[in-house]
């Protein structure tokens, strides 16, 4: 956030992602697509990445404020105001990950469900675990998914 800024995300020097942001003193509206402030997702699959901010013009460069963050996109696009993100001292944030193993196995001659990759109450779908209908959490933890209230 803030005014002519280039964020940009890199893997082993090359360049994986990123955005840009310019100037428009006439005010602020509440949207970020790239005037006073952009976003950007975080590719998939990736175990590490760099970042950077710096400024695209050297005006502004000490005279204006920027500021980057990571946050749940969900949660950033339901913000009334997005320049209130300034004065929070934490933003919501969701890690997706999964394992690099599936949740069947595969055998010469049978496919079988992998019982020691997914906990209690869980299906095996697509190769993934997931919580059963009525429970919520973590399907990869033993006792990760828990029963919810479902009123």
């Amino acid at each position: 956030m803030g005014c002519d800024n280039l964020a940009s995300m890199t893997k082993v020097g090359s360049n994986i992602g990123g955005c840009m942001s310019f100037c428009n003193s006439t005010g602020k509206d509440n949207s970020c697509f790239g005037v006073n402030c952009c976003q950007t997702n975080i590719p998939p699959s990736l175990w590490f990445f760099s970042t950077s901010l710096k400024s695209i013009n050297r005006i502004h460069d000490q005279d204006m404020c920027k500021y980057a963050f990571i946050a749940d996109q969900d949660w950033f696009l339901s913000l009334t105001d997005i320049y209130s993100v300034q004065t929070m001292e934490q933003v919501p944030a969701v890690l997706d990950w999964k394992p690099t193993v599936s949740c069947y196995s595969f055998g010469p001659t049978n496919v079988s469900r992998n019982s020691s990759l997914c906990g209690r109450n869980t299906l095996c779908t697509n190769q993934r675990c997931s919580c059963l209908i009525g429970y919520e959490g973590n399907p990869y933890l033993s006792d990760g998914c828990q029963g919810k209230n479902l009123e």
